[in-house]
């Protein structure tokens, strides 16, 4: 009997504890980055409510065990006779309850995890500002991309349609929004650039994202792939797999393995003030892409210039000069696949 009231308990507490911290996890999002949720990969949103469910489930049917469960245990006095269920049942009952409750509770614990982990690093005002649409820039916010689609015209009026594109892979947790800045004006140079919302906010989960964005515009005739930090990795991953890639621009990232095609042209960016990606880093992964990889170093810069969304705080003319360079050195490599009229 003790063993079998012990075991709902048990259980009632852990499901009342994981409850509660699956209900508080999707608030604490939601009070500090609702708008990200809400407007960043679906998968992302999905979870979170779901997780925000299965807590409130969680959480009612621990209180309800644990006022309610004892009259489901207790035997009557006499001991003859069961009130609900015999002493077999309810051992079979308690077995149950364990056999099903703890890999419940595991899934959930997973989930709670991924929850709060997808939770990304807001952009700042900064590059929020930059994702409204006017007479240069039209930007679309999609399912699971935003693009920056150049508005250029010739001296008669006509459109000008771009012929590159470039596709980008957000770094791990931040924000995908949180590159408008540094992205836009590649578009205002005639360039169509897409920025990815990824799943549980880390592009490794769907290194093949990119193909969505390339299959759709089958107008542009030369594509780059690109990211920032673990995002580099994932384009970088993605370049074996897809011939209509010409180009690589890698931000503070490196190769997870060697690059088999020798046919892309590459381009890699860090800061020398790099405490994540360092230039040792870059500098013994340096085998892993091709031997013509354009490399460039910003002086002065950290892991964070690549992106708006309150990073490490940098010196604000180190970050301007190397915004530039960034912008400089990206439009250089796209002007170089660009195909021929």
């Amino acid at each position: 009997m003790g063993v079998r009231i012990k075991s709902r308990v048990v259980v009632a507490c852990a499901w009342l504890l994981l409850g509660a911290a699956m209900i508080i996890v999707p608030v604490l999002i939601a009070l500090n980055g609702l708008r990200t949720t809400l407007v960043g990969h679906p998968v992302n949103l999905v979870l979170t409510v779901l997780c925000l469910a299965i807590g409130i489930i969680g959480v009612l049917w621990a209180v309800a065990s644990l006022i309610l469960g004892e009259r489901y245990d207790e035997i009557d006095r006499s001991g003859r006779r069961p009130r609900r269920r015999t002493p077999e049942e309810m051992e079979r009952q308690a077995k149950r309850r364990i056999v099903l409750a703890v890999p419940a509770m595991v899934v959930s614990l997973l989930l709670v995890i991924a929850v709060g982990y997808a939770s990304p690093r807001p952009a700042t005002a900064q590059a929020l500002s930059e994702l409204s649409s006017d007479a240069k820039v039209r930007v679309v916010d999609k399912l699971t991309w935003y693009e920056f689609v150049p508005d250029r015209r010739d001296k008669f009026d006509n459109v000008i349609a771009p012929t590159t594109g470039l596709v980008f892979y957000p770094g791990g947790r931040v924000d995908p929004q949180a590159y408008a800045a540094m992205l836009r004006p590649l578009a205002e140079a005639g360039y169509l650039v897409a920025v990815l919302k990824v799943p549980l906010s880390l592009a490794m989960i769907d290194i093949g994202h990119a193909r969505s964005v390339i299959d759709v515009h089958p107008e542009i005739g030369a594509w780059a792939v690109s990211g920032h930090s673990l995002g580099g990795v994932a384009a970088a991953a993605y370049v074996d797999g897809d011939e209509r890639v010409d180009g690589l621009v890698l931000y503070a990232s490196y190769p997870s393995a060697k690059i088999k095609r020798p046919d892309f042209t590459a381009l890699s960016l860090y800061g020398s003030a790099d405490e994540q990606t360092t230039p040792a880093r870059v500098d013994a992964t340096k085998s892993l892409l091709p031997e013509k990889t354009h490399y460039v170093q910003l002086d002065g810069a950290t892991h964070d210039v690549f992106g708006d969304y309150g990073g490490t705080a940098g010196d604000g003319a180190t970050d301007q000069k190397s915004r530039a360079v960034i912008v400089k050195e990206t439009a250089a490599l796209l002007e170089s696949i660009k195909p021929a009229p």
